[in-house]
């Protein structure tokens, strides 16, 4: 049964993530026409009445949030509108430094599954976002500008993410929630590994169990998307290990809710 909460209050949400949360938290439209509300929505769901305001911006890898410099290459300020949704400004933002927030969303998801490449004359790490569809000019110039970087290991983003809490500890002490991933991928069947290079499954479970490692000595919370998913079931919860449906979307806000309320960002009886 859900609590009580006592009063009306208005949090405020620090949102540094991609669709895995956004669309949770944030609220998300359905190709049926459907939506879900975010985490207004399951508010009124338990009937509390607490409303949130939410600032979002999208997550290349938690590296982009522990380092403290964060001047942007000329050669790529330039280029801001060839990154889409990730130009380089908002990759290396400090807003979530800035501001006071009640709390503080974030999500391993981007360091699972994105490989950023190196900026060669500044060791400045970006992620070229639609690169594909580049021009042939500015193909060249990434040819020329960067190298590529191999995918990020769990230890080196547990690393990161160790300096992104101490960042934040020294202004806020709002409680830092960070969403693990389902390691269930649809269409993944594989029953025998040997010989075969790392799946995505087998990826996602290092980062979760490294992740519960830095829980156990860091005060985090854990958004424990896995076991919601593994509760409710892959068919009715998610579209691909990045999109849930509705019902995903409605369970993985709730289980939002109830951290932050766990936490005191919410009072309830």
């Amino acid at each position: 049964m859900a609590h009580a909460v006592t009063s009306s209050r208005r949090i405020q949400l620090f949102l540094k993530a991609n669709a895995d949360l956004r669309d949770p938290i944030y609220g998300a439209r359905f190709p049926d026409g459907e939506q879900w509300g975010g985490i207004g929505a399951a508010f009124r769901d338990l009937h509390w009445p607490v409303t949130a305001r939410i600032r979002h911006e999208t997550l290349v890898g938690l590296y982009s949030l522990a380092e403290n410099e964060i001047a942007i290459p000329a050669d790529v300020e330039s280029r801001q509108a060839l990154f889409g949704s990730f130009p380089p400004s908002l990759q290396y933002s400090a807003a979530l430094f800035n501001a006071k927030y009640d709390a503080i969303l974030l999500s391993i998801q981007a360091d699972v599954v994105a490989s950023p490449a190196l900026h060669v004359s500044t060791g400045r790490r970006f992620l070229l976002n639609g690169e594909r569809n580049w021009p042939n000019s500015d193909l060249a110039w990434r040819r020329e500008a960067f190298s590529g970087l191999q995918l990020i290991s769990p230890e080196q983003t547990m690393e990161d993410l160790g300096g992104v809490v101490v960042r934040l500890r020294q202004s806020s002490d709002a409680p830092i929630l960070v969403a693990n991933m389902s390691a269930v991928v649809p269409g993944e069947n594989v029953h025998s590994y040997l010989g075969l290079p790392e799946t995505l499954s087998h990826r996602i479970r290092r980062f979760n169990l490294a992740l519960m490692d830095f829980a156990q000595a860091m005060d985090i919370s854990i958004i424990d998307i896995d076991r919601i998913v593994a509760q409710g079931g892959t068919e009715r919860l998610m579209i691909d290990p990045i999109h849930f449906t509705f019902e995903g979307c409605r369970r993985i806000a709730q289980e939002t809710a109830r951290i932050l309320e766990d936490c005191g960002v919410i009072s309830a009886s």
